[in-house]
């Protein structure tokens, strides 16, 4: 113990610092970990097929407003253009999404 006390004299550091730091230390590395549950899979799953509900009607919104743009002339082709972009940066955040969820469920396809 008395060497270590010279040590820490030597480098300047109080013992009462040395304690603090181990304690915090301490409560740091024995925080509980977190609940599991039984149902995360089965919870994972369920917001996959929800995500994929959410990517068809995306993909319907896209396909009307393709649809639009090519058939309807009497529309703002700009507003039209604004919308359908943003419906498609929809449709691929979700796809991307999705292809994240299946993969950390190793579901492929």
């Amino acid at each position: 113990m008395a060497v270590a006390s010279e040590a820490l004299a030597l480098l300047d550091i109080e013992e009462s610092i040395l304690q603090d730091q181990w304690a915090a230390q301490v409560a740091h590395q024995t925080v509980p970990l977190a609940r599991q549950s039984k149902n995360k899979g089965e919870e994972e799953i369920a917001r996959v097929l929800a995500l994929e509900k959410i990517l068809e009607h995306q993909q319907i919104a896209v396909d009307d407003l393709e649809h639009q743009l090519i058939t309807d002339s009497l529309c703002d082709v700009i507003d039209l253009n604004t919308c359908l972009l943003e419906a498609r940066c929809k449709l691929m955040a979700t796809t991307t999404l999705v292809a994240k969820r299946r993969a950390a469920l190793g579901v492929s396809g």
